[in-house]
């Protein structure tokens, strides 16, 4: 509400000398640095007992026994039944910081929290919801020296009854959209590692916090002695499916590609130098659309195509996203990354070839005027483009390199030599993307290779399909691009 907004404007105007930020509870080391510290720093633990799916782990299960705690229940209703007896608020929020005092007292006294071995003072849990309680709480906070937790409680989605009742679903503001009709590359995920687990008792599957996300509800049902939720920590994801790989089994790490970077260290450190066979299923690669500019995974391929030993594949549609992962899951030498988008896999393409080896390719259309080589879901609006430059006279050919990592450069460089022109179409940074290492390969021979990608500018909020057409990757800027190409 906006008089709510209000007091919580003015509260911070008062309290400006004070540091608030909002903390995880994957942030250890951050806790670990504060505890070396004496300064005066108020940190607020948004405890809603949810990431996007149920919290796991040890630390989820202490704070919910600190919520539990049969003394903060007993302090929580005796602040909550005084307060009604206050109705002019300003009263209720001198009342409610004594209140919150004697409440805190009773509750910490005979407590100890991971939060007092880090030296951090630790304060609640608090109802978050009681804006009375929660102000007069964080005023007092603000007034002790050193750092300070305060562990306020709140309820995912509240306000919103569709979300209160499902905030995994609700968890972004597409949530309510309706369903298009065709498969999601999610899903086709989802559909492949349950009926490879099927035959394969070694398959496994591990998450950090996404397991409907990335489609693997179904999975944990049907095994849930092989599904491992490991938290907010792709880190640990990649190490420790490391250590399942290495004791012969065949983990599947599903996460989003901009999630990855954050485990790009064990990535590089743990899975390829170590030649774990792990395969990495990168979800939401490429434009995202409405998750804003921190969920688009656009990064993915300028960052794991300089790592040895790592094979990285760019299924053009759902079927053969479940031909490579039946082919990487059997792959026993080296780490493997699949990378396909968000949405509906596009449909009416070439089925896959019988075989997907890496080194080799595909050739979707002849031509000889201009090789356009479209890694992933590019494929389809590169074979449209051609079909319109081929009503203005023009015979595009268009390739799909299926992988990128080790690329099909001999196929790449005899098409080239065909046609004497490339243009190289990914929905990955056109900066270190596959297109510029193609141009590399190519320099030799002068050949010109133009360069199709997500320009180098983080990317808004949008709909994929409004982004994709900015950036040039829809079938209208793919013909533009290929027209500049053969000028």
């Amino acid at each position: 509400r906006a008089s709510n907004y209000g007091r919580v404007k003015d509260y911070a105007h008062r309290c400006q000398d004070e540091i608030c930020v909002l903390v995880q509870v994957e942030t250890i080391e951050g806790l670990n640095n504060l505890g070396q510290s004496t300064t005066d720093l108020t940190l607020v633990l948004n405890d809603n007992e949810m990431s996007i799916s149920p919290n796991v782990g040890a630390l989820s299960r202490h704070l919910a026994a600190l919520i539990t705690d049969p003394a903060y229940n007993r302090a929580r209703d005796e602040i909550w039944n005084l307060l009604g007896r206050f109705p002019n608020i300003g009263e209720r929020m001198r009342r409610a910081g004594h209140l919150a005092g004697t409440a805190l007292k009773k509750t910490l006294v005979s407590r100890k929290t991971i939060f007092d071995d880090f030296e951090v003072r630790y304060i609640g849990p608090i109802p978050g919801h009681d804006l009375a309680v929660l102000t007069a709480v964080l005023d007092r906070a603000s007034r002790l020296r050193g750092p300070v937790l305060v562990h306020v409680v709140t309820r995912k989605g509240k306000g919103y009854e569709p979300a209160e009742c499902d905030s995994t679903h609700w968890h972004g503001i597409s949530g309510g959209e309706g369903r298009t009709p065709g498969t999601t590359f999610t899903q086709a995920f989802s559909d492949a590692i349950v009926g490879l687990a099927e035959s394969d008792d070694r398959i496994t599957a591990v998450t950090a916090a996404m397991r409907d996300g990335t489609g693997l509800a179904g999975f944990a049902e049907r095994f849930p002695s092989r599904f491992f939720d490991v938290g907010i920590a792709e880190q640990h994801a990649v190490t420790f499916a490391c250590g399942l790989a290495f004791g012969g089994l065949r983990p599947v790490v599903a996460v989003y590609s901009t999630f990855m970077q954050r485990a790009l260290d064990q990535l590089i450190h743990d899975a390829a130098l170590q030649r774990a066979p792990v395969v990495f299923a990168l979800d939401r690669a490429g434009l995202v659309g409405e998750d804003g500019p921190t969920h688009h995974g656009v990064f993915d391929i300028p960052l794991t195509l300089p790592v040895p030993s790592l094979r990285i594949a760019c299924p053009r549609d759902c079927a053969m996203l479940g031909r490579l992962l039946a082919e990487a899951v059997a792959f026993a030498e080296y780490p493997t990354v699949i990378r396909y988008p968000r949405g509906n896999g596009p449909e009416g393409l070439p089925p896959p070839p019988p075989g997907t080896p890496p080194g080799r390719g595909e050739l979707l259309r002849e031509g000889t005027d201009l090789l356009v080589i479209a890694c992933g879901t590019t494929a389809g609006p590169a074979l449209g483009a051609a079909e319109d430059l081929a009503a203005e006279g023009s015979n595009v050919a268009v390739y799909d390199p299926i992988w990128i990592k080790p690329a099909p450069y001999g196929e790449i460089e005899a098409l080239a030599a065909g046609t004497g022109r490339v243009l190289t179409v990914e929905d990955g940074a056109s900066s270190g993307g596959f297109g510029e290492h193609v141009a590399s390969r190519l320099s030799t021979s002068g050949i010109p290779v133009s360069v199709l990608g997500i320009p180098d500018a983080f990317q808004p909020h949008a709909t994929r399909e409004s982004l994709l057409a900015a950036s040039g990757l829809d079938r209208a800027g793919i013909a533009d691009a290929a027209r500049r190409a053969m000028a």
